[in-house]
């Protein structure tokens, strides 16, 4: 036999682990906090006094929020405050074209724009000739898997996990073990410029090894 209850408010029959119906549980105890009953006087959690009035407030901070509004127009603003800095962000200049910019970069958005565009392809300094799109050998396949593996996945440069293999002479025909290197993402981009001062470095830790 099922167990039933009655609303204490409209008499109506309901489940047995019930106080109210669902229309009156909605009015007094959703919408109105204070028939809810988990509630305790308002005191969401504990907390702390203003140092300045010394009300209660309930929130991370060490003023109030008239105290602190008090505060903020006390302060010193605009020419006056020693930070000032021309009513910029930071007054740097554009190398190109001499203009005032407020980000801290080197180049303003234009100027921007035309230095990256001069850096491509064949423009560049580091262009080798369309080099880094010929296809690899079968032999790198092969002799990729067993250099992590003699690495223990692990970049040679700065010794975190690498999951890239690169050539010490960069030259994709030439994929003896002893010409293969393990390296991170991160520095395997970097060694492609200034390559005469890789390649001496990654041959000093391989004849080392």
């Amino acid at each position: 036999m099922k167990k039933y209850n009655k609303c204490i408010i409209c008499k109506k029959g309901i489940s047995y682990y019930s106080k109210y119906c669902r229309k009156h549980y909605i009015i007094y105890i959703l919408k109105n906090t204070i028939f809810h009953p988990c509630y305790k006087h308002g005191l969401r959690k504990k907390g702390h006094h203003c140092k300045l009035c010394g009300n209660v407030i309930y929130y991370k901070s060490k003023h109030c929020n008239t105290c602190n509004r008090q505060i903020q127009s006390t302060k010193i603003k605009g020419i006056n405050n020693p930070n000032y800095k021309n009513g910029s962000y930071c007054n740097n200049h554009c190398i190109d074209c001499n203009e005032s910019i407020k980000q801290q970069r080197k180049r303003c958005y234009q100027c921007n724009l035309i230095f990256k565009k001069s850096q491509r392809g064949k423009q560049n300094p580091n262009w080798k000739g369309g080099i880094g799109r010929l296809p690899y050998s079968y032999d790198f396949k092969i002799n990729r898997k067993l250099v992590l593996k003699r690495d223990n996945y692990t970049c040679q440069k700065c010794n975190k996990k690498g999951t890239h293999v690169h050539h010490i002479d960069y030259n994709k025909q030439n994929c003896k073990k002893s010409n293969l290197i393990s390296l991170c993402c991160k520095c395997n981009s970097e060694v492609n410029g200034n390559r005469d001062y890789w390649y001496a470095y990654f041959t000093y830790i391989m004849e080392n090894k």
